[in-house]
């Protein structure tokens, strides 16, 4: 109903304060009554149903707000403002739109739909939707079909805690819409207390079979301009996504939907877990750089990938027709430490990017991951790899624990890292290829069993080592093999041990020295050759 500013409720001049009304229908349990351009003013609780109310401005000064719809509740536009009480929020069967609206409120604010989106949108980066309490929570809770649960874009949320839960049974549109469970766009902004904790969960079940969608999915491919989100407090979000549908492989716990987008977290100890189906990116042509940016101000952040069943590999960054063309991962900087632990039982690789950087973040930073079948962290193809001081630790059942292959467009640079590969029957770390320098700090592989080699290292152009501590330990293989071209600079020490039937070390490539003392090579052999040198040293 258009209202043309007239108000619809206004008990100023009246003793008796509040409003309470049932405006729904039995022949009619989801319809209801929306009241366009107009106003409430309300000196008590507003307790309504079958209302809802677009463009306006309502204001309860002494009381709570109550919304309770069998239908939809639009507050496209609209502007809530409840000075000493609580927000309710009820849809049970559609969406709650808050598209360019905003609540405030001192007590908590509640926003519940039982089969349909709870959308908060603003208008841009600049002007946002704003859901605020000043002494209460936030609690949000979108079930929904075959679409999204909670969809947030250029919005900025406040309180003490806040609790932000999605489901779906697709968290999709189609191929180029893919949204999620909890869907964030645009700018948004979560803020909770310094005593406070926030939380966001996503929950999807793809049994529609609908292509690329996730529990939590961040950007919108193809719908132009970045994802930046800020976390300020202590937030785990958890993704959780699973299948039962023919199409498990496009099910992701959390989903990177395009690529140069940032994440900011703010005080406090925050996390991001992948409980089941793993991480995925997808970027577009027009995507520069390709980058998921971490940004850490005075926080501790953990990102935990469990996928234990999943189809896909744990962490995937980079597609296969791509990984020589672009340089596809994450950047973590700023001020604060950063742990990623990720765990697969999975014949495909348990990381899988092309670009980490870590030069640019004051505090620690730990890569830890195991694969209890292949290969743990995969680095390959258009590599660009700036590691500073990091821990690298990478566990492979069949495959490598450390792998990195780059080609002569890639630039990877590992300087006083501590870098350890362990595998049961294949190689430790595999460092091959161009523009590769590590310069002191340590690498560490170990192969337990069968033929594999526990540190090999290939040079192509431009591979140099310069003071690093390398160290090997192979059973049939070689505790550390050495090929093609490298430059070995100022006392880079390299140690191998084969216990089996494998040589202590074998240099079957070029070692040249430009700077400082070279190299020294020391190996160690029950049966094999202590040192075994075919190339020129």
């Amino acid at each position: 109903m258009e209202m043309n500013g007239t108000a619809i409720f206004d008990d100023s001049a009246k003793s008796d304060k509040g409003w309470t009304h049932d405006y729904s229908s039995v022949d009619t349990p989801n319809g209801g009554w929306i009241f366009n351009n107009t106003s409430v003013t309300a000196g008590g609780d507003v307790n309504l149903k079958g209302v809802a109310f677009t463009n306006a401005t309502v204001t309860v000064s002494n009381g709570s707000l109550t919304l309770d719809n069998g239908g939809a509740v639009p507050l496209t536009g609209t502007t809530v403002t409840v000075n000493d009480g609580a927000v309710s929020v009820h849809s049970g069967g559609g969406n709650i739109d808050l598209t360019k609206g905003n609540i405030s409120a001192k007590r908590d604010i509640t926003l519940k739909t039982d089969n349909g989106t709870v959308l908060i949108s603003g208008t841009n980066a600049t002007v946002k939707a704003n859901i605020t309490s000043s002494d209460g929570d936030i609690m949000i809770t979108g079930n929904s079909g075959n679409s999204m649960g909670v969809r947030l874009v250029n919005a900025n949320l406040t309180s003490i805690n806040m609790s932000i839960n999605g489901s779906a049974i697709g968290g999709s549109n189609d191929d180029m819409a893919s949204f999620g469970a909890v869907s964030l766009f645009g700018a948004d902004e979560f803020h909770v207390a310094n005593t406070g904790h926030g939380e966001m969960n996503g929950y999807v079940n793809n049994y529609l079979d609908l292509t690329r969608n996730g529990a939590i999915v961040i950007g919108q491919i193809f719908a132009g301009g970045d994802t930046n989100v800020v976390f300020d407090g202590s937030f785990d979000i958890k993704g959780d996504a699973f299948t039962t549908g023919a199409k498990p492989s496009s099910t992701y716990d959390i989903f990177f939907n395009n690529g140069s987008s940032s994440i900011t977290f703010k005080g406090g100890k925050s996390s991001m877990t992948s409980c089941s189906h793993g991480v995925y990116t997808r970027f577009s042509a027009y995507s520069a750089t390709h980058t998921t940016n971490f940004i850490l101000d005075g926080a501790d952040f953990g990102f935990n990938v469990l996928s234990e069943t999943a189809p896909n590999p744990g962490l995937s960054m980079v597609g296969t027709s791509e990984v020589n063309k672009y340089s596809s991962g994450f950047a973590f900087s700023g001020n604060g430490n950063a742990q990623l632990n990720m765990h697969t039982n999975s014949p495909e690789e348990a990381i899988y990017l092309n670009r980490l950087t870590n030069k640019d973040l004051l505090g620690n930073f730990s890569l830890n991951v195991t694969n209890d079948i292949g290969d743990a962290i995969v680095m390959l193809g258009h590599t660009a790899v700036n590691l500073v001081n990091a821990t690298i630790t990478g566990i492979s059942g069949t495959g490598a624990g450390f792998r990195l292959e780059s080609t002569d467009k890639s630039n990877v640079s590992l300087g006083n890292n501590t870098i350890t590969g362990i595998s049961k029957t294949g190689s430790g770390i595999q460092l091959i290829g161009n523009n590769i320098t590590l310069s002191n700090g340590t690498l560490n592989g170990t192969t337990t069993s069968g033929n594999g080699s526990g540190v090999v290292l290939t040079g192509g152009s431009n591979y140099t080592l310069d003071g690093v501590s390398v160290t090997g330990t192979a059973a049939a293989g070689s505790g550390i093999a050495v090929n093609g071209t490298l430059t070995v600079n100022n006392g880079t020490v390299v140690k191998g041990l084969a216990t089996g039937g494998g040589n202590g070390v074998t240099v079957s490539g070029d070692l040249v020295t430009d700077s400082g003392d070279g190299i020294s090579i020391t190996g160690t052999a029950f049966s094999g050759d202590g040192v075994k040198v075919d190339g020129d040293t």
